[in-house]
């Protein structure tokens, strides 16, 4: 009786093995085809993590090694066919991820540091993946404060705003909310030195013809509009915490959305403000006080209006770049340049920043632009490799 209860148990263990191997080649083979299709957002620099904080200990950094701290948004799906080719049906959704990243400055040492945000919601996205869901995202990272605030301008309702977290992924929360509509999108963002309050830029209404700079503390509490006269929108903080460079449309973006959006006569007062022709969809770099007071453009020698967008400031505060030139504060020199980077941030090895679906490093003295990580794009996961292994 025995024997034969040895025996059966022994075919019943056999049989168990056989399930097992068949079950994990079931698993090898579709995880043979997983892809992730991968965005990169942002780029700031800030100091090297290198510990992570504890219930009984804050992280560690380290002041004196710079690394660049970006955003992933990860979907990942198993499917036999590229992005683009997929039709409903023919792919298993597996996640949705926006991951905060780092990297050295050279672009090595690629990680992920922390899942902001996941969604493993089989149900979306209703018509195969779609990364780059997300627009007008924007990383910046306090100085002094070991935080980094970010902004969504569109996206998911779950994710669409102004959040705040260490540097390390933990204390990840929303200060502030964009409606499901595009009405009042929440864009660029940047912090004051110190990491007690941040300025940002904020639409209101749903065709891009008005937005406005407001200012908040680092908990989103005393909200306050530091423009309000004209469409002024990317605004950033100037290292010693005193003025804030921004980009003004005097008159409108041009186009039906302008307020007015026709041409004003070299004439007019508001023309020669900034010294010639003005017109619906001229843009120009300008600078406050970080009170909202005495707004105004910066000007060239030749007495015009310094016309650009999206400033960013050197690390010692006298110099402002953008997409096509660099202007000295000082001298007042304009040097073109052929950047064309948004929502960069300039630190000691260059101004990092996103540009053609990658992340860009771009050298001000010699023009030399690296990039560091892109084009965002759909990849196949190696053999042997995880997710989190792909970029």
């Amino acid at each position: 009786m025995s024997n034969k209860v040895g025996k059966n148990m022994q075919g019943w263990v056999l049989g168990m093995l056989v399930c097992l191997v068949f079950f994990c080649a079931g698993k090898c083979m579709a995880d043979d085809n997983l892809y992730v299709s991968a965005v990169y957002y942002g780029g700031d620099w800030g100091p090297a993590l290198v510990k992570k904080a504890t219930e009984k200990e804050p992280a560690v950094y380290d002041d004196n090694h710079e690394v660049v701290y970006f955003i992933k948004h990860a979907v990942t799906y198993r499917g036999q066919k590229g992005l683009g080719k997929l039709k409903e049906g023919e792919y298993d959704f597996v996640e949705d991820r926006l991951i905060l990243c780092v990297m050295e400055a050279d672009g090595s040492g690629k990680q992920e540091i922390a899942d902001l945000w996941v969604s493993r919601d089989k149900e979306w996205p209703p018509k195969g993946p779609t990364p780059g869901t997300y627009e007008g995202v924007c990383l910046d990272v306090s100085p002094k404060g070991r935080r980094a605030a970010w902004s969504v301008e569109r996206g998911s309702s779950e994710v669409k705003g102004l959040w705040t977290f260490n540097l390390d992924g933990s204390g990840f929360r929303r200060i502030s909310e964009a409606k499901e509509v595009l009405v009042e999108r929440i864009m660029r963002v940047s912090w004051v030195p110190d990491g007690e309050w941040m300025v940002f830029e904020k639409y209101y209404g749903d065709d891009e013809s008005s937005s406005h700079i407001l200012r908040c503390d680092k908990d989103g509490s005393n909200c306050v509009a530091l423009t309000k006269e004209f469409t002024d929108t990317q605004p950033t903080v100037s290292p010693d915490g005193k003025t804030i460079a921004y980009t003004c449309w005097p008159i409108g973006r041009g186009g039906s959305s302008s307020k007015p959006h026709e041409t004003l006569a070299k004439g007019s007062a508001l023309a020669r403000k900034y010294g010639g022709n003005l017109y619906g969809g001229a843009r120009y770099i300008q600078v406050m006080n970080v009170d909202g007071s005495n707004q105004r453009p910066l000007y060239e020698q030749n007495g015009k209006a310094v016309w650009g967008t999206y400033p960013m400031w050197s690390p010692d505060g006298t110099q402002l770049a953008w997409g096509s030139g660099v202007f000295d504060l000082v001298s007042k020199d304009v040097k073109s340049s052929h950047m064309y980077i948004v929502y960069g941030n300039w630190g000691k090895a260059g101004i990092v920043g996103w540009m053609g679906k990658s992340i860009i490093l771009y050298d001000v003295e010699s023009g030399n632009k690296t990039r560091l990580l892109g084009p965002s794009g759909t990849t196949k996961v190696p053999a042997g490799s995880t997710v989190r292994e792909v970029w």
